[in-house]
């Protein structure tokens, strides 16, 4: 199959360049050729050439598929992802977790912080309580961070006692904005 002429012309461009397969830039107005694909770095972070995408080299993760519960009327940890050393910055942190509450009538709770400051909330009386329902939450913050290594904690509860809130599955994220 031919190639089209716009994967033609990148890969000219980094013939003539004498770029050879790599990571995504770390320098400002550095090229690289990451995948087959032209990438550049601005002030910004790294991105496609050819398509503007951007894939930043500051992104991290952490996904948990422990199931917890618990039946505490404060906040229980569910799930912390600490960052290796991050630089200063704009941050975007966003979360996921699948949990269930076994009651009607009260809330489940649950809470993202970075390093004990919290960047999300969730106070919710299930419609359809019971442990075979499956809800889902996520959401995201952008935050500025001074440098260092960070922890994302999920916390999570109930506002009764007796009642039983779970979490399934939980996912953590962190990238660089600026």
């Amino acid at each position: 199959m031919p190639k089209t002429p716009e994967r033609a012309r990148s890969e000219l461009v980094a013939e003539q360049l004498q770029l050879t397969e790599s990571t995504a830039p770390t320098e400002e107005g550095e090229f690289r050729l990451v995948g087959g694909e032209l990438f550049a770095r601005d002030s910004s972070g790294s991105f496609n050439l050819r398509s503007g995408g951007g894939v930043s080299d500051e992104y991290q993760s952490d996904e948990d598929a422990t199931t917890r519960s618990t039946t505490t009327t404060g906040l229980d940890l569910a799930h912390r992802f600490t960052t290796s050393a991050l630089a200063g910055g704009t941050y975007r942190i966003a979360w996921y977790y699948t949990w269930s509450y076994d009651r009607a009538a009260n809330d489940f709770k649950g809470q993202v912080s970075v390093d004990g400051t919290v960047v999300g909330y969730q106070q919710q009386e299930p419609a359809d309580p019971g442990s075979n329902q499956r809800n889902v939450t996520s959401g995201f913050a952008e935050i500025v961070l001074t440098s260092g290594a960070k922890d994302i904690d999920l916390e999570y509860g109930t506002t009764l006692g007796s009642a039983t809130a779970t979490i399934y599955i939980s996912r953590l994220e962190i990238v660089r904005m600026s």
